[in-house]
C-alpha cells in the first residue's frame, strides 16, 4: 500500500516536472529572442569566469567574432576585456553584493570606447550562485559630451575670473556657490575662506550696513541698483542681481554683480564742474555782447541814415568804410555769441555767393589804414587763377581773417603783413583754397604753439598787458575753420615772425547760383517732376498731423486724399486710382501693417503695385527694418519734416513711377481723341510765332526789368504748356513766380536759360511725335 502510495508520489512528481520543463522549453526560446536583441551588449560567465553566451549587440560593441570569446575565461581575452580585473565582479558577489556598476575605459583598434557595465547575480534552482550576467552600455558619446561640457564650464570659470567686475552666485540659502578672482580679490580672501559662507555676511564684513540693506534689497528679485555709495570703503558701486530659476519655477541660483565705478564717477564730476564753468562763462559773454549790440544798433542804424543823404566821392568812401567798420563790429560781437553755440553744438555755417575778390579789397582797405598809422606794409596776393564769385559762409571767413590779420598787426612793431591764396584743388563743381596770413611779428616761443587756439589764452600776462586783447580771437578762429570743413596751422619762430594757414572748400559760382531755392533749383526739378500731379492718400487718424502732410504735399501741387482709419484706406484703395500711400502705423480699426498685408494680398490678384511708405513715431533702425519686411517701401519717422517727406517720397517713386517730360496720350483724351486737332495745336506750338509770342515776351520783361508783366507771361505760358504736364517746364516757370516776389532777377535770368532748354527739348519730343504720326498716315 505504502508502495503504491510512493509510486503514485513519484509519477504525480514526474509530471510536474515535465510541465515545468514544457513551461521551460516554450518560455526559452522568448529567453533567447530577448538576450539576443536586448539593446544593450550582455553575456553571461559562469562560477568558473567562462563566458558561456554573448549577444550580437556585445560583439558588435567589441568589434569582434563569437569564436574569439565565447568559452574563455574572461581574464584570459586581454584584447577583450570587459569585467573590472582588480575587483573581480563575481568575487565581489560571492562576498554578498547583489549588484554591481561600474565603468571601464577600452582602446579597441584606432578608437577608445567608455563601457557602463552593470553585473547581476545568477542564481541556480538550488539558489546557489552560479555566475553572473553582464550588461555593457556604450557611453562614449555621453562621455565626449561630458568632457565637453567639462571644457566649457572651465572656458566659462576662466572668463568669469577674467571679467574686472565681482561676480559671485549665491545659492537661494545665500551661502556662497562661486566667486571670481575679483571677487576674492574684493574680499581679500581665498577660495576656503568663501566658498560655503553666507553672502550677506560677506557683504556686512566689507561694505558694512548700508551693503547688507542692497545685498537683502537685490536678493528679492532682478534689480540694479545704480551708483551707491559705500563709505567703509569709499567708493561708488552698480549692484546687479539676477535670479536663475530651475523648470518648475523655483529660485536656483542668484548671480551678483559688483562694480566698481568710483573712477568714472570722478570723471564724470570733473565734466559736470567744466560744463559749469563754461555756463558762466558763456552766460557772462552772453551778457557782455547783449550790452554792446544795444548801442551798436543804434550807431550802423544813423549810419545807414547817413549814407542816404547827398555826400561827395570822399565822404561816401568815408561812409562806405565805416558801414564795412560797424557791419564788422556787430559781428565780431555776434560771434563772441557764436563761440556759446560753437561749444554747444548748435552752429552751423550758411553758405551763399559772395565775391571773394571784392572781400579781400575791403579787408585789405581796412587793414592797410591800421597797417600805415603802426609803418608796416601790408597787401594780399593771389597764387592762381581765382574765381571772382564762390559759394560758402562768408560772414565766418571774414571773421577768420579779420581774426588772424588783426592778431597779426597788433603783434608787430616792424616790416609787413601778407594775406596769400593759393589753389589747391580745382574742379568744375568746387575749389580748395589755401589761405596764409605771414607777418615779421614778435612770434610765438616753441612752448606756447600748442595752446595757442585754446579759449582766453595769451602767450603770458606781460603781452596781455602790452598789447590787450581776450584770447578768443583764435580760438573762435580755430573752431569755425573746422565747422566749415578746413584745418588751421601755425607756424612761428619767436622774434622773426608767424605764419597762420588755413584751408577751405567752396563750391563755384558757375555751378550753382546765388539765390538758395535756384541752388536746388537743378536737383529738385526731376523731384517736382514726381510730384507734380501725384495722387496720394494719406492714412493718418490725427487731424494736426493730417493738416501738416496735406500742406506739405500741396505745396508741390500733389492730388490728396486723406483717410482716418484702416477700413477707409482699404476702401478708397480699392476704389480709386493711387500713385502712394502715406501710411500710419497707429490707425483705427486696422493698424499700418495689417493694411499693408491687405493691399499686398489683393495685389496679387490685381496685379498692380502700390508704392507705400510707413508714418510712425518709432525711430529705431530695427522699426525701420520691420516696416520694410512687412512690405512698405519707404519710411518717414515723425515728427514730420519738410525736407524728410520729400526726400523719402521722392526715392520711392522714383523706383515705380515712370516719369515722361510730355503726356500726349493725357491731352489727347483731352480733345476726345481727335489726331487732327491734336496736329494742329503741335504745328502752333513748334512754331517761331509761338517761341517769340512766349519766351520772346518774357526775356523783354527780364531785360527791362518790368517783373509785373513777367509774372502775367509765366502766368500764360505756364496754362498754355500744362496741357501737355509738361512738367520740368511748369517747375522752372513756378520758380522764376517765386523769385519775382523776392525780386531776385540775377536768379530768375540763370532760370530762363533753363527753361528755353527745356523749351528747346518740348519742340523736339513734338516735332519726333508729328514724325510718327505722318508716318501712321
Amino acid at each position: 500500500m505504502d508502495t503504491k502510495k510512493t509510486e503514485k508520489c513519484v509519477f504525480k512528481n514526474i509530471r510536474e516536472m515535465d510541465k515545468i520543463e514544457d513551461q521551460l522549453h516554450s518560455i526559452h526560446p522568448l529567453l533567447e529572442y530577448m538576450f539576443e536583441n536586448a539593446t544593450e551588449g550582455m553575456c553571461i560567465i559562469d562560477d568558473n569566469r567562462r563566458i558561456i553566451k554573448v549577444n550580437s549587440k556585445l560583439l558588435k560593441i567589441l568589434d569582434v567574432n563569437e569564436d574569439k570569446i565565447l568559452d574563455k575565461k574572461c581574464y584570459e581575452i586581454n584584447s577583450y576585456i570587459i569585467c573590472d580585473l582588480k575587483e573581480c565582479p563575481l568575487e565581489r558577489m560571492k562576498k554578498g553584493e547583489h549588484y554591481i556598476t561600474y565603468e571601464i575605459k577600452k582602446r579597441l583598434m584606432d578608437r577608445e570606447i567608455f563601457l557602463l557595465i552593470t553585473a547581476t547575480r545568477l542564481f541556480a534552482i538550488d539558489k546557489e550562485l552560479r555566475g553572473t550576467v553582464l550588461r555593457l552600455k556604450d557611453i562614449t558619446i555621453f562621455k565626449e559630451e561630458e568632457k565637453s561640457i567639462k571644457k566649457h564650464l572651465n572656458l566659462l570659470k576662466h572668463t568669469i575670473d577674467s571679467i574686472q567686475d565681482i561676480i559671485a552666485i549665491i545659492k537661494p540659502d545665500l551661502t556662497v556657490e562661486l566667486l571670481n578672482k575679483e571677487g576674492y580679490k574684493f574680499f581679500d580672501s581665498n577660495q576656503n575662506n568663501v566658498i560655503g559662507k553666507k553672502w550677506n555676511q560677506l557683504i556686512e564684513e566689507k561694505l558694512g550696513k548700508e551693503g547688507v540693506l542692497n545685498c537683502q534689497v537685490a536678493s528679492c528679485k532682478d534689480r540694479f541698483i545704480r551708483r551707491r555709495y559705500f563709505a567703509k570703503i569709499d567708493k561708488y558701486m552698480d549692484w546687479y542681481s539676477k535670479l536663475i530659476f530651475d523648470e518648475r519655477g523655483n529660485i536656483k541660483f542668484i548671480i551678483e554683480r559688483l562694480v566698481d565705478i568710483t573712477t568714472s564717477v570722478k570723471h564724470e564730476e570733473e565734466i559736470n564742474q567744466d560744463k559749469e564753468l563754461n555756463i558762466i562763462q558763456n552766460e557772462f559773454l552772453t551778457d557782455v555782447s547783449h550790452e554792446i549790440r544795444t548801442p551798436m544798433n543804434g550807431i550802423i542804424g544813423l549810419v545807414e541814415l547817413l549814407g542816404d543823404t547827398p555826400l561827395n566821392d570822399i565822404q561816401r568812401e568815408y561812409i562806405d568804410m565805416l558801414r564795412f567798420t560797424t557791419d564788422r563790429l556787430l559781428s565780431l560781437v555776434n560771434d563772441i555769441l557764436d563761440l556759446s553755440k560753437i561749444q554747444a553744438g548748435k552752429f552751423e555755417p550758411i553758405n551763399d555767393k559772395f565775391n571773394i575778390l571784392k572781400l579781400l579789397k575791403d579787408i585789405t582797405h581796412y587793414f592797410k589804414l591800421q597797417a600805415d598809422k603802426k609803418g608796416l606794409d601790408f597787401d594780399y596776393k593771389i597764387n592762381g587763377n581765382m574765381p571772382h564769385s564762390i559759394i560758402g559762409d562768408v560772414d565766418r571767413l571774414s571773421q577768420v581773417l579779420f581774426n588772424i590779420i588783426g592778431n597779426s598787426i597788433k603783434f608787430t612793431e616792424k616790416g609787413y603783413i601778407s594775406l596769400e591764396l593759393e589753389v589747391c584743388y580745382e574742379d568744375d563743381k568746387q575749389i580748395d583754397i589755401l589761405f596764409s596770413v605771414k607777418d615779421t611779428g614778435i612770434g610765438i616761443p616753441s612752448e606756447n604753439i600748442d595752446t595757442v587756439f585754446e579759449s582766453f589764452n595769451q602767450v603770458n600776462l606781460k603781452v596781455s598787458r602790452k598789447y590787450g586783447g581776450t584770447g578768443l580771437g583764435l580760438a573762435i578762429s580755430k573752431k569755425l575753420v573746422e565747422l566749415m570743413g578746413g584745418e588751421i596751422k601755425v607756424k612761428s619762430q619767436q622774434g622773426k615772425g608767424s605764419i597762420f594757414s588755413f584751408n577751405l572748400k567752396f563750391l563755384k559760382d558757375d555751378y550753382k547760383s546765388l539765390d538758395k531755392q535756384y541752388l536746388n533749383s537743378k536737383e529738385s526739378s526731376t523731384e517736382n517732376i514726381l510730384f507734380y500731379g501725384i495722387r496720394i492718400l494719406v492714412a493718418e487718424d490725427d487731424i494736426v498731423n493730417q493738416r501738416i502732410i496735406k500742406s506739405i504735399l500741396d505745396k508741390k501741387k500733389c492730388i490728396v486724399s486723406i483717410v482716418s482709419n484702416g477700413k477707409d484706406t482699404l476702401e478708397h484703395w480699392q476704389n480709386n486710382d493711387v500713385d502712394l500711400i502715406l501710411m500710419d502705423i497707429e490707425m483705427p480699426v486696422m493698424n499700418g501693417f495689417e493694411i499693408v498685408k491687405e493691399i499686398r494680398e489683393r495685389e496679387l490678384i490685381t496685379g498692380k503695385y502700390t508704392p507705400i511708405i510707413a508714418l510712425t513715431g518709432a525711430t529705431m533702425r530695427e522699426d525701420r527694418e520691420k516696416c520694410l519686411k512687412m512690405g512698405m517701401d519707404g519710411y518717414i519717422s515723425k515728427p514730420i519734416r519738410i525736407d524728410g517727406i520729400y526726400q523719402e517720397i521722392n526715392s520711392v517713386l522714383r523706383k515705380y513711377r515712370k516719369i515722361e517730360s510730355l503726356s500726349i496720350r493725357q491731352f489727347l483724351e483731352r480733345v476726345d481723341g481727335d489726331k487732327e486737332v491734336l496736329m494742329e495745336i503741335i504745328e502752333d506750338i513748334i512754331s517761331d510765332d509761338y517761341e517769340k509770342e512766349y519766351l520772346g515776351n518774357i526775356e523783354t520783361c527780364i531785360e527791362q526789368g518790368n517783373l509785373e508783366a513777367l509774372n502775367k507771361n509765366i502766368h500764360k505760358f505756364k496754362g498754355s504748356i500744362s496741357n501737355f504736364d509738361a512738367y520740368n517746364a511748369i517747375n522752372i516757370l513756378e520758380t522764376m513766380d517765386e523769385n519775382i516776389k523776392s525780386r531776385n532777377l540775377y536768379t530768375i535770368k540763370h532760370l530762363f536759360k533753363e527753361l528755353k532748354n527745356e523749351f528747346f527739348d518740348i519742340k523736339c519730343e513734338l516735332k519726333e511725335y508729328k514724325r510718327k504720326f505722318l508716318n501712321n498716315l
